[in-house]
């Protein structure tokens, strides 16, 4: 036994193209996928939504605004706050900042100033491992605050408490 990764992996493994993990998201009852969801412990939900996550990057077209939000949130509750990894991380906050940038493109501001600060927030939890990786997450979350700065002067207007934070 290996722990909840190697789990659903085997189990995983043995699931074909129409059942298991794939077939789950298509069935319609009420419910059913978040009991099941909620009833696995902690470290089994976020193995489940990395597989769930690694399995709509190999399916979906990630070109699709919703296909970029589904992933940020998989990604999001993949990242094991006390021991996450830089992976995961930054890829939840870069399919975090690339639906925002989607809701920035069809003038959903508010939304899109949201998503970028949900994506900076994730990046609190990026393992710093050296000088390398603290110099990552400063360069992607100035990108991320470069983008947000002119949607904010935008929603509320120089200024406002928001613009000037």
């Amino acid at each position: 036994h290996m722990g909840p990764e190697a789990d659903f992996k085997a189990v995983a493994e043995k699931v074909e193209s129409d059942t298991g993990l794939r077939a789950l998201y298509k069935i319609v009852v009420p419910g059913l996928l978040e009991s099941t969801r909620e009833a696995l412990l902690k470290s089994y939900q976020r193995v489940w939504h990395k597989l769930v996550a690694e399995y709509y990057e190999a399916a979906l077209d990630n070109s699709e605004s919703t296909a970029r939000l589904v992933l940020a949130h998989h990604w999001e509750q993949a990242t094991d706050r006390m021991r996450p990894t830089q992976d995961a991380v930054l890829q939840a906050a870069g399919y975090m900042h690339s639906a925002a940038k989607t809701a920035e493109g069809v003038s959903m501001m508010s939304d899109a100033i949201s998503l970028m600060q949900r994506s900076c927030r994730i990046l609190q939890h990026l393992p710093h491992e050296g000088k390398e990786g603290q110099e990552l997450c400063e360069n992607v979350k100035l990108q991320i605050l470069a983008d947000m700065a002119p949607l904010t002067l935008t929603v509320y207007g120089p200024g406002s408490t928001e613009s000037m934070a």
